[in-house]
């Protein structure tokens, strides 16, 4: 049964933590724009950091990949983006990934910055493919500043067109995401 744990950091920032199996140490990251918080719940659950995921370029979703990599080199997946040199692994829109378990969808989301993706991760009854189900009652969604609970993030780059048809993308998946 895969496990989802939110950190709260920095000033209104949430860091997520992906626990695929709970048998097994090894988990994923999601957007730590700082180190101390990620180490300090890695640490006091006797985790490994197995692999980061990242959003976009801002500095409150990548400020502690360096700190995080000094202790656990592990691979990077993000946009291509020039301000983040530290992803090994570049993902665009309709990408997948597959990490253990888990199968990601990769859906482009820009408007709040133009790189911006997020990481879908379907019931196993939605995936098309022969992976094993994921344990998921719901489907969901790791957005960074796309979309909040109340608003979406500020649009940095491009028109507002842009940052129309990325909400458009997060409004067509399932109502339980």
């Amino acid at each position: 049964m895969i496990k989802i744990t939110p950190i709260p950091a920095l000033d209104s920032n949430y860091f997520w933590v992906i626990r695929p199996d709970p048998t097994a140490p090894s988990v994923y990251v999601v957007d730590p724009g700082a180190a101390a918080p990620v180490t300090d719940y890695l640490q006091q659950h006797q985790l490994q950091l197995g692999a980061l995921l990242i959003t976009h370029r801002h500095n409150d979703h990548t400020g502690g990949i360096n700190a995080l990599l000094e202790r656990w080199p592990v691979s990077v997946y993000g946009p291509d983006s020039p301000q983040i040199p530290q992803i090994t692994h570049i993902l665009q829109d309709g990408d997948q990934l597959n990490l253990g378990q888990l199968h990601f969808e990769i859906i482009g989301l820009p408007g709040h910055t133009r790189e911006h993706i997020a990481y879908y991760l379907p019931t196993s009854s939605e995936q098309s493919t022969n992976l094993p189900p994921s344990a998921l009652k719901d489907p969901v969604i790791f957005c960074g500043d796309a979309l909040f609970a109340a608003g979406c993030g500020r649009m940095f780059d491009g028109p507002a067109e842009v940052m129309w048809a990325s909400l458009m993308k997060l409004a067509a998946l399932p109502d339980n995401t």
